[in-house]
C-alpha cells in the first residue's frame, strides 16, 4: 500500500479541517452564489473552495491516489491505486438556510483483494457544530468536540435505546424524493 492508514487518517482530518474551513467563511455570507444542479439539488462557491482546497492537500500528501469529488468528478484514477471521495459540503440545502447541520466528508478507499474498492479511513467534520467524527478500518470510530482546546476522543457506540417509542428517527431524502414519494414514505409508515 506504501503508507498507514494511520497517515490517511492525519491527511484526511487535515483535509476535512481546510474544507471546514472554506464553508465556515461562507456561513454568514448575505450574497451567497446559489445554483441549482437539479430541482433541489444546490451548490454555492463555498463547496467549490472547499472542494478546491481538499482536492490540493490530498493530492499533495498522495499524489498517485485517484480522486472523486462531488462537484469537479473524478480525477483520472487507476484501478489499482486507492481513491479519495470527498463530498465538500454534505448539507448544502442546510448550509444555503442557515441551519447548522452541514459537514465536511472526506474518505478514503483502497483496493481490496477481489478489486473492488473497500472503505479504509473516513472523517466528518461539522465546523459550526464544532465537531469532528472519524473512523479506520479496523480502528473503531470516534467522536471529539473542538474548541479552544479539543476534548478527548470518543468511541462512538450503538445507542442503548430498546424502544421505537424513546427513539429520535432523524430523516433525509435523496434529490429525487418528488419523484419517488410513495417508495420513500413506505418506510417511514412502518416506523410510525
Amino acid at each position: 500500500m506504501g503508507f498507514s492508514l494511520d497517515e490517511a487518517l492525519a491527511v484526511a482530518q487535515k483535509a476535512a479541517q481546510v474544507g471546514a474551513e472554506a464553508i465556515a467563511a461562507g456561513y454568514r455570507d448575505r450574497d451567497l452564489s446559489v445554483r441549482h444542479k437539479g430541482l433541489i439539488d444546490l451548490v454555492t462557491q463555498y463547496d467549490l473552495s472547499s472542494e478546491r482546497a481538499i482536492r490540493a492537500m490530498v493530492g499533495e500528501a498522495f499524489p498517485s491516489h485517484g480522486f472523486l469529488a462531488e462537484e469537479e468528478g473524478l480525477k483520472e484514477a487507476n484501478p489499482q491505486n486507492p481513491v479519495w471521495v470527498v463530498d465538500p459540503l454534505d448539507g448544502t440545502t442546510n448550509y444555503v438556510h442557515r441551519h447548522p447541520f452541514f459537514a465536511v466528508s472526506v474518505a478514503l478507499a483502497t483496493p481490496g483483494p477481489n478489486g473492488s474498492l473497500e472503505p479504509a479511513v473516513g472523517v466528518v467534520h461539522a465546523p459550526i457544530l464544532r465537531e469532528r467524527y472519524w473512523a479506520v478500518r479496523g480502528q473503531g470510530a470516534y467522536g471529539q468536540s473542538l474548541g479552544e482546546v479539543d476534548s478527548p476522543p470518543v468511541p462512538l457506540k450503538v445507542s442503548p435505546t430498546a424502544e421505537m417509542v424513546e427513539a429520535l428517527v432523524n430523516t433525509g431524502f435523496p434529490y429525487d424524493a418528488h419523484e419517488r414519494v410513495k417508495e420513500l414514505v413506505a418506510p417511514f409508515e412502518r416506523v410510525l
